[in-house]
Order: structure tokens, then C-alpha cells, then sequence
């Protein structure tokens, strides 16, 4: 009976040790403590965009937009609108991973971006990213929320908090469509 009782006060001292962790990690840091300091706000955005952009390059886009491609080689690929021309009135559409057959492609716009432009709220509970986004001699005007749709997640190796999003919005005149986007706000600890 002793051991038992030992071996559930362990346990039970772990899970609460657990917990604490967990609950120190979601915490939001202050603006004093080091992790504050090293701890950065990352979104991610995959959606397809239904309209005009630059008045050229077609009318239904694949945005892929990442703030933490730290290290990536350039072109990474991590932050791009894929442009296609897709005829009206017809089912012809491209989602977030499939095209139609019927639409043609406009090319590929890698972008790049101001740090600056995306903001992540202290409770990761939204995001914005408001500038913009340029590629060669093009430049779009991002207008997009993110808005967290449960709990953070947390895990210690790599320390990272993660929550799925919904993100809405335009870039230019072309607006995120409601059935295909997906999102997360993320903070890394270093």
C-alpha cells in the first residue's frame, strides 16, 4: 500500500509539474522577462484569393504567405501568389492544392515583405497583416485578420505555442475565399 500511494504522489506531483510548465509556456511573457525578448509572433496563411491583382495577372490566386522563413534560401517558395486565369461562368476554379484544367496560369510572384507589416495580439488570439507585398516592379496591398479558433498547443522542443486561424481579408482588389484558407499564429521561445 505504501508503494502505491508513493507512485501516485509522484504522479500526481508530475502532472502538476506538467501542467505549470504548459501553463507558464501559454502564458503571455512581460515586456522584462528574457524569453519576451528572444520570443517572436509568426503567422502562416494558405488561401486562394478570388479577384484582381495589379489588373494583370488573372482572377483567382494561391496565396502562400510565412513570416518565419529565417534561414531559407531565397526564392524559398514560402511566401508566393500563384496567378491563374480562370473563364466565369463555369465551374473552373483552383483550390488551395488543385487546379482545373480550364484555367491557365498566370505565373508565380515571389514576395517579399516588411517585418513590420504583421502584428500577432500578446494573447496569440489574432493577428494582422496590414502592408506591402512586393516582386520585382509589382507591389500589393495586404488587408488580412486572423482570428485564432481554439487554444494554443504548446510543446517544449522546439518551445513553440501554435493556434489554427481563420483568415479574411484582400490583397488589392482580390478577397480570401471562404472555403479555401487555412492559418496559424505561432511564438517561438529561443
Amino acid at each position: 500500500m505504501t508503494t502505491t500511494t508513493r507512485t501516485i504522489g509522484r504522479g500526481a506531483a508530475a502532472l502538476a509539474g506538467a501542467t505549470m510548465l504548459a501553463a507558464t509556456l501559454a502564458q503571455p511573457a512581460s515586456a522584462n522577462d528574457d524569453t519576451a525578448q528572444n520570443a517572436t509572433g509568426e503567422v502562416s496563411v494558405l488561401a486562394v484569393l478570388d479577384g484582381s491583382l495589379d489588373g494583370q495577372l488573372g482572377n483567382q490566386h494561391r496565396l502562400t504567405y510565412r513570416t518565419d522563413a529565417e534561414g531559407v534560401a531565397w526564392p524559398a517558395g514560402l511566401t508566393k501568389i500563384q496567378s491563374y486565369y480562370c473563364p466565369s461562368g463555369t465551374d473552373a476554379k483552383i483550390t488551395q492544392r488543385w487546379t482545373s484544367s480550364r484555367c491557365v496560369s498566370r505565373g508565380t510572384s515571389y514576395l517579399d515583405f516588411d517585418e513590420d507589416d504583421h502584428r500577432v495580439s500578446s494573447t496569440m488570439r489574432s493577428a494582422v497583416i496590414d502592408g506591402t507585398l512586393t516582386s520585382g516592379g509589382k507591389s500589393f496591398a495586404a488587408d488580412l485578420t486572423l482570428v485564432a479558433t481554439g487554444e494554443p498547443t504548446v510543446t517544449q522542443r522546439p518551445p513553440l505555442q501554435q493556434v489554427d486561424a481563420l483568415v479574411r481579408g484582400t490583397i488589392d482588389d482580390a478577397r480570401v475565399r471562404a472555403d479555401a484558407r487555412e492559418a496559424s499564429i505561432h511564438r517561438w521561445g529561443r
